[in-house]
C-alpha cells in the first residue's frame, strides 16, 4: 500500500500488485549498477518498482552516462523505448518543468529532435514522465504502457570492494 506521493492530482493511495521481475540486464557504471526491465509497465508502476528494490528510475547526469544507457538498451533490449527518472510532476508543460526523480533540475537532457520541433512537446497536455529512445534521445510521454515501454533501475553499489583476510592458523 502506497498513499505517500503526491503525483499531481491528489493524494491517492493504491495497491500495487506486480509479478516479481527479474531484470534482463545487470551491469554497473560508475558505483551504480543498473538493472534493464524490457517488459513494459506503466512510469508509475516502474518508479514504484525501483524503488520497492532500493533504488530508482535511472537518473542521467550527463552525455557519457547517457552513451552508457543507450549501450545497455540497444544490446540485447526488446522494449521501443525505456522510462527514465525525469518527469514534469507539477504539470507546467514545459522543459524547464521536468526534474528528475530525486528532485534535482535537470542539468542534462537529450530531448528528441522532431519534424514539427522537439521534444517534450506535452501533446495534449497530458505527457510528463521521460521516457529514452534507442537512439540515446529523451521523450515525453503519457502515464501508461503500450506494451513497448521498458524501463531502467538505478541503484547505488553499497560495496565497492570485499577483502578476504585468512585467519591464522592454531
Amino acid at each position: 500500500w502506497n498513499d505517500g506521493k503526491d503525483w499531481g492530482y491528489q493524494y491517492c493511495g493504491f495497491i500495487l500488485e506486480i509479478e516479481k521481475r527479474s531484470p534482463e540486464k545487470v551491469t554497473e557504471y560508475n558505483n551504480h549498477i543498473y538493472q534493464r526491465f524490457d517488459k513494459g509497465i506503466n512510469y508509475r508502476e516502474a518508479a514504484e518498482y525501483c524503488h520497492m528494490i532500493g533504488g530508482k528510475l535511472v537518473i542521467i547526469n550527463d552525455s557519457k552516462e547517457n552513451e552508457f544507457i543507450q549501450e545497455l538498451i540497444n544490446e540485447d533490449g526488446t522494449a521501443a523505448l525505456y522510462w527514465i527518472g525525469l518527469a514534469d510532476l507539477e504539470k507546467t508543460k514545459s522543459a524547464s518543468g521536468f526534474k528528475w526523480t530525486d528532485d534535482s533540475s535537470c542539468s542534462y537532457s537529450n530531448w528528441a529532435k522532431t519534424d514539427s520541433g522537439s521534444q517534450p512537446d506535452c501533446w495534449c497536455g497530458s505527457e510528463f514522465y521521460g521516457e529514452i529512445y534507442k537512439d540515446g534521445s529523451f521523450n515525453d510521454n503519457c502515464n501508461y504502457t503500450g506494451g513497448s515501454e521498458g524501463f531502467i533501475c538505478e541503484l547505488e553499489k553499497k560495496v565497492t570492494s570485499v577483502s578476504i583476510y585468512q585467519l591464522p592458523s592454531k
